[in-house]
């Protein structure tokens, strides 16, 4: 039987070493998990499933706590329980389609608008620019397209109602950590999983609502919304499980698919025959995260510092964990084209492309139209 370990494998996306790095991480991962789960409950389950796009992710906490970017955690448990270093939250990726094609708007005007939408009076704590999020004008042949990527940063690191495991939180004190085979797992059980879960089941519409206040007003008096997609990558589908970095779908879905700076997005529909993981298709969000040379991951210094590769973090930085986009062709009649390397096993399609012309992320503002670099 073809797995997805086996799946991610043959796609040849990185090097061997890379994934022996990752997927061992993730065994031990899922191994000190189940160990956890069954201290709350003899009878207890708990796996962890790799998406395709698998990578290393931003943030140290993640992955000190065992968790990558691209992956699909699942317990069963007769009392409420939450992993809290998958760092819960919401990404959200969205794409909303306008009535009209704005040839005539400029890379000034699109810088502007951005402003003036950000001075609002809002609720909102704006990330665009920060990690791998952005704000993108497309188009097509037809239309233009306003495409978004962020997180909802309200429910973060705040010590009343954020979801990381921050020092002196609102379940600090409740925290339970396991260590074996040198590696810790921090978890929480009872009425703080069950509040956390309450927290974490309200964050998509509140980020789907984010998206919604900055779509429309970037439309006001200039064009009209037709129709939208909005997906959430991250989070909690459920009380027993949380995908990160990853969707989680049924088939016949839409998907936004991320590339890398510049380049073409995509709107994926998803096949029936795609890789299954219990009821749902893991679909990957992007195109992942590499790291060069990467053929391990421990702990050194009596599991105060993590070593990935030849760099050294202390295991609650919070410096970003450095890496690159994996990068692909983007023309869908190339054999190297992102989604013609995993047809063997992804049978989705690709329904529409759309091209960048301008880009907001922390790169600055970028025109893309005949941009050659």
């Amino acid at each position: 039987m073809t797995t997805i370990h086996d799946i991610i494998r043959k796609c040849n996306f990185d090097s061997p070493q890379f994934y022996d790095a990752l997927f061992n991480w993730l065994e031990g991962t899922e191994q000190i998990l189940r160990s956890a789960v069954r201290k709350v409950d003899n009878n207890a389950t708990a796996r962890i499933t790799p998406s395709i796009d698998i990578g290393l992710p931003d943030d140290v906490r993640r992955i000190s706590g065992g968790f990558l970017t691209g992956c699909f955690v699942e317990w069963s448990c007769n009392t409420p329980f939450v992993p809290v270093d998958t760092t819960v939250g919401v990404c959200t990726s969205s794409v909303y389609r306008f009535s009209d094609k704005l040839n005539d708007y400029t890379i000034n005007d699109f810088e502007k608008r951005i402003k003036k939408i950000m001075s609002l009076e809002n609720e909102y704590i704006w990330n665009f620019n920060l990690g791998n999020h952005f704000i993108i004008l497309g188009e097509d042949d037809c239309s233009s397209y306003l495409i978004m990527h962020s997180s909802a940063s309200e429910f973060k690191k705040q010590l009343d109602n954020g979801l990381y495991p921050m020092p002196n939180n609102w379940y600090w004190d409740s925290l339970n950590t396991l260590v074996e085979n040198n590696r810790y797992l921090r978890f929480i059980k009872g009425k703080n999983a069950e509040l956390f879960w309450k927290i974490a089941s309200s964050i998509p519409e509140y980020n789907t609502n984010r998206h919604n206040y900055f779509a429309e007003n970037f439309a006001q008096g200039l064009t009209k919304i037709e129709d939208s997609n909005i997906e959430h990558h991250y989070g909690m589908p459920s009380q027993e499980s949380i995908n990160i970095g990853c969707f989680v779908a049924k088939s016949e879905k839409i998907l936004p698919i991320f590339s890398a700076l510049g380049q073409n997005i995509f709107l994926y529909e998803v096949n029936k025959n795609d890789p299954q993981v219990g009821d749902v298709k893991l679909i990957p969000h992007g195109w992942g995260k590499t790291y060069p040379n990467l053929s391990q991951i421990q702990f050194i210094n009596s599991m105060q510092e993590i070593q990935i590769a030849n760099n050294i973090y202390s295991i609650n930085s919070d410096e970003r964990i450095k890496g690159d986009i994996r990068m692909f062709c983007d023309n869908p009649n190339s054999p190297d084209f992102y989604f013609n390397v995993m047809s063997d096993y992804y049978k989705g399609n690709v329904i529409k492309t759309i091209k960048q012309r301008f880009s907001h992320s922390k790169h600055g503002n970028i025109n893309w139209i005949n941009n050659t670099d």
